[in-house]
């Protein structure tokens, strides 16, 4: 089995599952300027996420696929040529509700194929984590629409057509994973509890999976074999503080939640071995992490996703037993300090003497004045010593040497 770092930030970086509160008119009301047409395009895979390269209004941007979202959403500075057309009730990952404005764009230009009147909600919090990295996201409502997609993960490059059959001698060899919804692809993952229905969530950016202790206890309040798999499986039991970003901003909840050690699972013909997850969560979805080790096909359709595993000859030793430990939020605006941190009981972090609500104040000597700062000194290598302030304002400094 091959092994490696896992995948899971500091922080969940959860792009918006974002829908409409009613009937969206707008989701599918865009044209492809193209037909009967196969088109390869050079991509890039960040943490799992799939960065497409497009030109809108004469300049590059770089757009997410959410698979997670069933409309685009713009996340950079707002752009001269965006006007609102109207205004939606959506509701995000968090299931958080608000009436914001509905954008049309400009053509977007993705390799040789145009896409006319696409329309996309903005939203000003997402950019504080993603740092620049991306403009905006386009949603599955792509899928919907009639396009097929294959994401070669392993060589960067998306292969997009409207031709029925157009993969079927590639996935003829693997597992396909029929989905259940048109705007989001639910599908069903098994696992030592059984197979359970959950959104393939490509916009779930750096995660790998989240499984909720209401449905657990919903499977298991009746069935005896299902509820002592889970007991075999749960490594610790406590209040966990949840934060959680998405595209309305920042949720953070004081739950009762296990911490699970699964041995092995499956998403189609793409095995995983070694998983640590929190039960702490009010999602039911596969994130980002698997596309760093399968690639993708969806097939619009016969409406199923088709996993193609990097090495089909082994699975993925995952090992990520400090994934939920200690996480790093933004305050928006706290004169204190413009981030701040939770921290796990018992954790490694904790051991240091380092407590849930301590604000992190510079890294190595640098002031810390907003996550993007936190993550280009990480990136840049290993923080040595991190002072973090009590929200009584006493100061402490960390080893924090990796």
């Amino acid at each position: 089995m091959r092994n490696l770092k896992h995948c899971i930030t500091i922080i969940f970086l959860l792009a918006a599952a974002l829908h409409s509160a009613a009937q969206d008119p707008y989701a599918k009301s865009f044209n492809i300027s193209r037909h009967n047409f196969v088109d390869t395009i050079k991509i890039e895979i960040w943490k799992g996420a799939i960065i497409i390269p497009a030109e809108i209004n004469g300049s590059t941007k770089n757009l997410m696929f959410d698979t997670g979202a069933e409309k685009g959403f713009w996340v950079a500075e707002k752009e001269e040529w965006m006007t609102p057309i109207d205004s939606i009730i959506i509701v995000d990952s968090n299931k958080k509700s608000q009436k914001i404005p509905l954008y049309k764009f400009p053509p977007i230009k993705i390799g040789n194929t145009t896409i006319e009147n696409y329309t996309m909600v903005r939203s000003e919090t997402f950019n504080n984590y993603v740092c620049g990295k991306i403009d905006g996201a386009l949603g599955f409502n792509l899928a919907a629409k009639g396009l097929s997609i294959k994401f070669d993960t392993k060589d960067s490059l998306m292969v997009v057509t409207d031709r029925k059959g157009f993969f079927a001698k590639e996935e003829k060899k693997h597992t396909a994973l029929k989905y259940y919804k048109d705007t989001k692809p639910d599908v069903l993952i098994q696992f030592p509890y059984g197979k359970y229905q959950m959104l393939f969530d490509s916009g779930y950016i750096g995660g790998w999976i989240d499984l909720s202790q209401y449905w657990l206890d919903k499977r298991s309040s009746n069935n005896t074999k299902i509820k002592e798999a889970i007991d075999k499986t749960t490594v610790r039991v406590d209040t966990t503080i949840k934060s959680q970003a998405s595209l309305l901003g920042l949720v953070q909840d004081t739950i009762i939640a296990k911490t699970l050690h699964i041995p092995e699972f499956g998403i189609g013909d793409a095995k995983f071995e070694d998983l640590w997850l929190s039960t702490g969560t009010r999602s039911m979805l596969v994130g980002s992490c698997v596309l760093k080790y399968a690639s993708l096909i969806i097939n619009a359709q016969k409406q199923h996703l088709v996993f193609l595993p990097h090495n089909e000859n082994s699975g993925v030793v995952i090992g990520n037993e400090d994934f939920d430990d200690f996480h790093i939020y933004p305050t928006y605006g706290d004169s204190i300090g413009a981030l701040k941190v939770t921290v796990r009981e018992g954790s490694k972090e904790y051991m240091k003497g380092i407590r849930t609500g301590d604000y992190m104040i510079s890294a190595d000597g640098i002031p810390i004045s907003d996550y993007c700062t936190y993550r280009l000194l990480k990136n840049k290598g290993k923080i040595k010593k991190i002072i973090f302030r009590t929200p009584d304002g006493e100061d402490k400094e960390i080893e924090w040497e990796e």
